[in-house]
């Protein structure tokens, strides 16, 4: 019975190519669109997971109306809004703080380099004391609680 459902098809594809060539070409685009789509939404969806409660970690965003009317979007907020999120609403248990610079000097020796003192500008963090109770990160060497002890630091004044 099989046998005669696939000669019917082949008939009616070499009786009627043309027809044949649109239902052909429009379920592989429809097809190609929806795996596009299925793909971008699982990436979206399934980013920055890797976090423990990632569920429970929010992201500020600041929305810039511009005077010709242009609207930009951006990751960036001011320096105020973590504290004052941790003071005017309960429901926050934790805001912390980050940004990040591309415009900071490393002067460094490169053995590998002819060039005595190579510079380079690096992408730098910089981040206040509860980004890693918001960020559950593993270290590669110290404690988050004494991260931020600056008290033995060569670069810190003494006190005193």
């Amino acid at each position: 019975m099989i046998i005669n459902y696939f000669k019917t098809a082949v008939r009616n594809i070499l009786r009627h190519k043309f027809y044949s060539i649109i239902n052909v070409l429009g379920l592989s685009i429809g097809l190609a669109v929806f795996l596009l789509i299925y793909f971008y939404v699982q990436y979206e969806f399934t980013f920055d997971k890797h976090f423990p409660q990632a569920d429970q970690i929010y992201r500020i965003t600041t929305d810039m109306f511009w005077e010709n009317g242009d609207v930009q979007h951006t990751a960036v907020s001011t320096n105020a809004i973590a504290p004052a999120l941790q003071k005017d609403y309960p429901e926050v248990l934790a805001a912390t703080r980050f940004r990040f610079d591309y415009s900071v000097l490393a002067e460094k020796e490169q053995s590998k380099s002819n060039i005595p003192g190579f510079q380079s500008y690096e992408e730098v963090f910089f981040i206040d004391s509860l980004f890693f109770k918001v960020f559950q990160m593993e270290l590669i060497r110290g404690e988050p609680v004494s991260l931020f002890d600056l008290s033995n630091a060569a670069f810190c004044p003494k006190n005193g």
